[in-house]
């Protein structure tokens, strides 16, 4: 089996990933409201044409320098998804991406926006 496909390679602006890769769905916190703390984070992996290389998987906080919190994620981390359940944030407006890919390099990512109180 191969190696974890490369996700780090810059993207060309304004090119988004191909999003063939495993479906990457948030199902808690509910975006559109506000977030008290701590919150219980879940999100689900689905693979669609192969399974999941969860060694891919980065997740990182977008900020005018973004920060790669994926080592403070792994331990919360299956092939399922990922389980946080009390997810702690300082107030204010956080933006994260998370990045993953299948073992034949199908890439997808997901970001989204926690508004925390």
């Amino acid at each position: 089996m191969p190696g974890a496909p490369d996700i780090d390679s810059p993207r060309p602006r304004g090119i988004p990933p191909s999003d063939i890769g495993p479906i990457i769905e948030v199902l808690e916190p509910v975006m559109d409201k506000l977030i008290s703390v701590p919150t219980q984070i879940a999100v689900q992996f689905v693979p669609r044409h192969a399974p999941i290389a969860i060694d891919s998987l980065k997740v990182v906080l977008l900020k005018f320098i973004s920060i790669d919190i994926t080592e403070r994620v792994k331990p919360y981390v299956s092939s399922a998804g990922i389980h946080v359940p009390n997810a702690k944030f300082p107030s204010g407006q956080h933006d994260l991406r998370i990045t993953l890919a299948d073992t034949e390099g199908n890439i997808s990512d997901k970001q989204f926006t926690l508004t925390i109180r």
